[in-house]
């Protein structure tokens, strides 16, 4: 049953052709700080969280409705590389804090690159695999 769009939805269509009009991960990040400025904003009412909501929730609206889509996916590109960078450490913990009764994890001397080695079997001899440098740690 495939019914026939509306005469609105065919104004709403007719509106948004060629325009960017996607939910990307950047605007999803916009709206989830207004949505928390929006509630930390009941608590603490101060203009200058009002003013980040609005210009969060205006931001959100210009890249949907903008017709410069190679321009908006540029900049969800950039953000995400840039969104990439400040998540990297946080994933790294996450795994160390997730694999902790298993593993050992220690610093190479030589690059400074993080070696995970078993846990319980004694006194090892570490090779790094970036920089072959050996070390011994007890593990």
């Amino acid at each position: 049953m495939n019914k026939q769009p509306t005469k609105w939805q065919l104004k709403i269509i007719k509106l948004m052709r060629g325009r960017y009009g996607h939910l990307d991960q950047l605007n999803r990040h916009l709206l989830v700080l207004a949505f928390g400025s929006m509630i930390i904003n009941l608590f603490f009412s101060h203009y200058l969280l009002m003013l980040l909501m609005l210009l969060s929730v205006f931001l959100v609206y210009y890249r949907i409705f903008s017709k410069k889509i190679y321009v908006r996916a540029q900049e969800n590109q950039k953000y995400q590389r840039w969104w990439q960078k400040i998540k990297q450490p946080w994933a790294l913990t996450k795994s160390k804090l997730l694999n902790r009764k298993k593993y050992r994890y220690f610093k190479c001397p030589g690059c400074k690159q993080d070696v995970r080695v078993p846990k319980g079997k004694g006194k090892i001899a570490i090779t790094c695999p970036k920089c072959h440098h050996k070390f011994q740690k007890k593990v």
